[in-house]
């Protein structure tokens, strides 16, 4: 629970600086004179955040146990604590920050246009990567309301609770929605 409550705070601090520039950037470049409310997505973004580092530090867990326990083969880059943990300062580290970025962008935008008040607003899901996952491919170009969810259940690419909870639905995930006033 300390692990969580650590890591959610830290994470909660880099997505309140992240959402404060991305959805003044979003606004000024829209054309709106107004500014963001950071405030208004804070409660919001803790329980995102909060989430996100129970998913972290559950999955280490599971990887510490599993490398004590002797249930990975030897030669296994996770099989000794210091392989998980060289293999989650690189290639994890990195899977983490892709899905994380896009999930905050996703919602920081969103609430950005949110705050304008604008009607008619929709959202484009567009999927970025060369090798994207069969239910993300079908949807590119699928739009929506702002206020509604993609057909996958998502509100935008890396929502966790739109994905059932389902973590490996939004890893690495480099979709964007893409915003048309």
């Amino acid at each position: 629970e300390r692990w969580d409550r650590e890591l959610g705070d830290d994470l909660l601090g880099l997505a309140m600086d992240v959402a404060d520039t991305l959805g003044a950037e979003t606004l000024t470049e829209l054309g709106f004179d107004q500014g963001f409310d950071v405030d208004r997505a804070y409660e919001f973004l803790k329980a995102i955040m909060a989430t996100r580092a129970q998913l972290v530090n559950t999955t280490t867990l599971q990887q510490i146990e599993a490398a004590l326990s002797g249930d990975l083969a030897e030669d296994s880059v996770k099989a000794t604590p210091e392989g998980l943990f060289d293999e989650a300062e690189g290639t994890r580290s990195e899977q983490s920050g892709v899905t994380l970025a896009t999930t905050l962008a996703g919602v920081v935008m969103t609430e950005a246009l949110r705050q304008t008040g604008r009607p008619g607003v929709t959202k484009t899901w567009i999927t970025t990567s060369a090798n994207p996952r069969p239910a993300h491919k079908r949807m590119d170009g699928e739009t929506v309301g702002l206020d509604e969810k993609y057909s996958n259940g998502m509100e935008w690419p890396g929502d966790l609770s739109g994905a059932g909870g389902d973590a490996a639905e939004i890893a690495n995930c480099s979709c964007i929605s893409e915003m048309t006033i």
